[in-house]
């Protein structure tokens, strides 16, 4: 213990007396240590972490699938649930589920909250207790008993300032009282965004099913279903089970399940959450370990550097009796404390890095509000550091082993010089650097490519000038449709007046936001014969508001009343579709939601993305939203102004309030928000490996710097005997470079081989591209190479400044 304290000691003294040395390498170090802890952090909230509830991994979701109409991860229908609750023996116990947004009004601000309708059980299969009071009763899950609610602690703190005696009060939610039975802990999240909710719930309601809606079946798949598996029961087992249920109830009910093929699975839970962001994140993790082998190579091209003129130094060590074991040692004791001293700054670097990926990562990103460092990080960054300076250690030690120790005491000159094995070594660490850096390069440069195609698609409208606002009307208090089409219109008309206005619509569903698909028949074809489409509620003007062109015959007007021939406008994938090579106008549709009347299409549009930019443009269906006789209390208003973005999203909130002052106005945003955040994910993506492959390029041009500087000194009395015997500068400078660039060429050789075989794993995160992009790979070749050759001429150009009888002088 005694001599390792002396070789900390001694290796601390050494760091002090080269600040210059130290300094470049804890800054490498605590870059590639950090950005390695920070993206950790991220796979460790996301992929490694359990879930927070008791016996995660025996926690289940029964999802559905209806592939004869191309409808995919669907959750259940009221009536399934039930069913595969009552009929499986594989679960302990099955909770139910589903999304309610409710105002809530009474104290402060009216606000639009985000709620969760959930069977009583739900808090006891998953394991959780509140922080106060309690969870719902058996007897509070049944119509007329459900009016309790148990809070968030984020909405506990902010909307009600942590009051401490919540538990009996009485809020008001859609205009109804509730009573509050409880507070769930900090951190408690429940449904995630992953399970088909847009947000996370902020309370929770009771779900007391109706006896209407236990009789749907087949239709309204919204109730998301949830189970514990009983002990030593497999996935597979639980899937054969739940089969068999589905088929006894599809036999039970035949006219509704006759036609529509209903698939039930079993899925985990964790593994349903991870499974759009699982290869993402293990690339990204594989990425910044390669930004850390990187920086390991430029340490170690350093290190060998270092040890040339230390040389002379382990050679006396040797003479005054140390054995190779002790040397070696002590060099492995300063590579070690250089790297725990760049891991205690890496951790620094990573909270930074943290904080941004919680800040500006995408919203469906699950549980990433969960990412911080905890046991497991640090864990993670110790054995990090200590494995980075046992591996940029290695280098001055095999160095060290083919030193010829009396040669070197024997040096009258007393100059060092490395020998020709060390040199190799770091011609292959640069080699290396070079390679792994092109691989990163060309992974980013797709990424960009596919960002870009992306931004070019049209998405069917203008989002320029666009704004949009949210707003629901309380059942409590507009009771029939008429009061909730009367309010609706009186908003639209207030906001049509407002000065720089342009158009005002209302919607049901926005473009990039929402995707809801509904059946529907075309008059002719036989009776089995089932389609979907896209579908929104629009009014007059909704079109004109959001920039889509008007391709053939009419918009919606206010002649479109519940009272005269129900009307839909189609867009053209629609009419390409089904009616390729005729007339669409005056074709009859069918949707059983409206009503048993045929709909006459009188419209076409021009075709819109709905759920992404990148996704397949689907047949649309638009509704007159005041000619249906049912009516949305939760709509969208679309405002086209020529004012600024700010002054009109006041102007919106004050005259949705002049019609009722109790109404919440949420979700208030330009289009071109909108836009920007249905390509968040993508954007997240590309800006973090964009941001590693630039710190690799730029590892990768120092290492080949440093080596092209350290061959220019080592090789300066050569140079000079050159110089001095007429070679001409042009000559000197063209073999220090041709050095350099061959080790480059190389590298780029080795690294497009490389990319080529590994970015076929990021096909789909690219779009429109081939992994394999010819002109990616020689845009960013040529880059690269570019690089590397600045980064030969300046050591080169030094080279050719030299005075050759100074040089010769010297020696």
């Amino acid at each position: 213990m005694e001599s390792l304290m002396q070789d900390v000691r001694y290796g601390f003294r050494m760091l002090l007396r080269k600040p210059g040395f130290a300094a470049v390498a804890l800054l490498t170090l605590a870059l590639g240590i950090g950005a390695n802890t920070a993206i950790f952090s991220l796979v460790n909230a996301v992929l490694l972490r359990p879930l927070p509830f008791a016996g995660p991994d025996r926690l289940s979701l029964i999802k559905q699938s209806l592939p004869k109409l191309g409808w995919l991860d669907l959750s259940t229908s009221a009536g399934e649930f039930l069913d595969y609750r009552d009929g499986n023996r594989v679960f302990d116990e099955i909770a139910g589920f589903t999304d309610q947004s409710l105002n809530l009004t009474g104290q402060g601000e009216p606000e639009r909250v985000q709620a969760a309708r959930v069977s009583a059980g739900l808090f006891s299969l998953l394991g959780v207790q509140p922080q106060q009071g309690r969870t719902f009763s058996p007897e509070e899950d049944q119509p007329g008993n459900e009016h309790v609610v148990i809070l968030s602690h984020g909405l506990w703190q902010r909307h009600f300032g942590s009051d401490p005696n919540i538990a009996g009060k009485v809020v008001r939610l859609d205009d109804k009282p509730f009573t509050v039975v409880g507070v769930m802990p900090p951190r408690f999240q429940f449904p995630y965004a992953w399970t088909a909710f847009s947000k996370p719930a902020e309370l929770w309601i009771p779900l007391a099913l109706t006896d209407q809606e236990k009789k749907i079946r087949g239709s309204d798949f919204q109730y998301g279903v949830i189970g514990r598996l009983k002990p030593g029961v497999t996935i597979e087992q639980a899937q054969a089970d739940i089969d068999s249920a589905a088929e006894t109830v599809h036999e039970q009910y035949p006219n509704i399940y006759g036609d529509v093929q209903v698939i039930p699975s079993v899925v985990n839970v964790k593994d349903d959450a991870v499974k759009k962001v699982n290869t993402f994140l293990w690339i990204l993790l594989g990425t910044v370990g390669l930004v850390l082998l990187i920086a390991c190579a430029n340490l170690a091209n350093l290190l060998l550097a270092r040890a040339v003129t230390r040389q002379k130094e382990m050679a006396i060590r040797s003479a005054l009796g140390a054995s190779s074991l002790r040397i070696s040692r002590q060099l492995f004791t300063e590579s070690i404390l250089l790297a725990l001293f760049g891991g205690a700054l890496g951790l620094l670097v990573a909270a930074w890095a943290m904080d941004l990926l919680i800040r500006f990562g995408p919203r469906d990103v699950p549980r990433l509000s969960e990412v911080r460092l905890d046991w497991k990080v640090l864990g993670f960054t110790i054995l990090v550091s200590i494995l980075t300076g046992i591996l940029f250690g290695l280098a001055p030690i095999l160095q060290r082993s083919r030193l010829n120790l009396n040669e070197i005491l024997k040096d009258a000159g007393g100059r060092a010089s490395s020998s020709g094995g060390a040199g190799r070594l770091r011609n292959v660490l640069v080699v290396f650097e070079t390679a792994s850096a092109l691989v990163l390069l060309i992974g980013a440069a797709l990424l960009i490519n596919s960002f870009i195609r992306l931004l070019r698609v049209p998405p069917g409208f203008d989002p320029e000038g666009v704004v949009i606002a949210q707003t629901a009307l309380p059942a409590a208090r507009y009771q029939k449709s008429a009061q909730l089409k009367t309010a609706q219109r009186q908003i639209l008309d207030r906001l049509a007046e407002l000065p720089g206005v342009q158009a005002v619509g209302v919607t049901t569903n926005l473009p990039l936001v929402g995707d809801r698909g509904i059946g529907f028949a075309i008059e002719g074809d036989p009776a089995e014969t089932v389609n979907t489409a896209y579908n929104a509620w629009v009014s007059n003007d909704y079109f004109r508001a959001l920039g889509i062109q008007l391709r053939s015959g009419r918009s919606f007007t206010d002649d479109d009343r519940d009272d005269t021939q129900p009307v839909v406008v189609v867009n053209e994938t629609m009419q390409r579709r089904y009616w390729p090579e005729g007339d669409v106008l005056g074709e009859r549709i069918k949707w059983g939601g409206w009503s048993d009347a045929w709909l006459t299409i009188v419209g076409v549009v021009s075709d819109v993305k709905v759920s992404t930019l990148e996704a397949e443009t689907k047949p649309a269906i638009y509704m007159p939203i005041f000619q249906i006789p049912r009516a949305r209390s939760n709509v969208i208003y679309v405002v086209r102004s020529s004012g600024d973005a700010a002054g009109v999203s006041a102007a919106i909130r004050r005259e949705i309030r002049a019609v009722d002052s109790e109404l919440p106005v949420y979700d208030i945003r330009t289009m071109n928000q909108v836009v920007a955040d249905s390509v968040s994910e993508r954007r997240f993506t590309m800006v973090l490996l964009v941001t590693f492959a630039i710190v690799a390029l730029l590892l990768a041009a120092i290492g080949l710097y440093g080596v092209m500087s350290y061959t220019v000194t080592e090789r300066t009395r050569e140079i000079g005997i050159r110089m001095a015997l007429g070679a001409a500068r042009r000559d000197v400078l063209m073999l220090v470079v041709g050095r350099g660039m061959s080790l480059a060429f190389l590298g780029v050789a080795l690294g497009l081989g490389a990319a080529f075989a590994l970015t076929r794993v990021m096909k789909n995160l690219l779009f429109e591209i081939s992994a394999a992009d010819p002109g990616t790979f020689i845009a960013v070749a040529v880059v690269l190479t570019a690089v590397a050759f600045v980064a030969c001429w300046i050591p080169a150009r030094r080279a050719t400044a030299m005075d050759p009888m100074m040089v010769l002088r010297y020696e």
